[in-house]
């Protein structure tokens, strides 16, 4: 047994304390991943305390099947999803925020612009496409995982994953095209 499933095994015991452990190791992914689809940074916060407040009392159904990672982000997704169908469809476009990244996760300054314009890129993104190349890319989830985590077929993950890497291309194009200084090569390969 791994770690983290005796872990969630002395929590569901009594041990709950213990839970803290689980809230530290996931709290930024999960957040990071619920910002990428509600596009929100208050929003996001207010969604992330629901989903571990979700996970704690209902750890007790978890069964160790999928990854607790899985599970969780499974849970966030849905809350994300939720949330977005629950807000006014206008009101969700105008709340597009780009998404910042901190400083201490990059310490090369160079790749910190890098990523922090690949975000903004991608928040360009529809939904459907931002959220997925974000489990994909940034969490380094497997097709099976993020099929477990939208609830898609795997096929359906693959499409949008292919579709989302042809749409963030055009995007790149497009910005390269209207800014003659910006050269993608340079910024892909330097």
């Amino acid at each position: 047994m791994d770690d983290e499933k005796l872990l969630i095994e002395r929590i569901k015991l009594g041990e709950t304390e213990l839970f803290a452990v689980l809230l530290d190791k996931y709290q930024d992914r999960l957040y990071a991943f619920v910002l990428r689809t509600v596009r929100n940074e208050d929003d996001a916060v207010d969604i992330v305390q629901e989903v571990f407040f979700k996970a704690y009392r209902s750890l007790s159904s978890y069964k160790a099947r999928a990854k607790f990672s899985t599970w969780l982000f499974r849970i966030g997704y849905n809350h994300a999803v939720d949330f977005i169908r629950k807000k006014n469809k206008r009101a969700a476009e105008k709340n597009i925020d780009s998404v910042t990244l901190s400083d201490e996760r990059y310490h090369n300054r160079e790749l910190f612009a890098f990523k922090n314009f690949m975000d903004k890129m991608i928040a360009k993104l529809p939904r459907r496409y931002a959220a997925v190349l974000h489990l994909f890319y940034k969490e380094g989830k497997s097709y099976a995982d993020i099929a477990g985590i939208t609830g898609q077929k795997l096929n359906t993950i693959k499409s949008d994953i292919l579709r989302g890497k042809n749409k963030l291309k055009e995007i790149l194009i497009d910005f390269e095209n209207d800014n003659r200084y910006f050269n993608l090569k340079e910024v892909c390969n330097g």
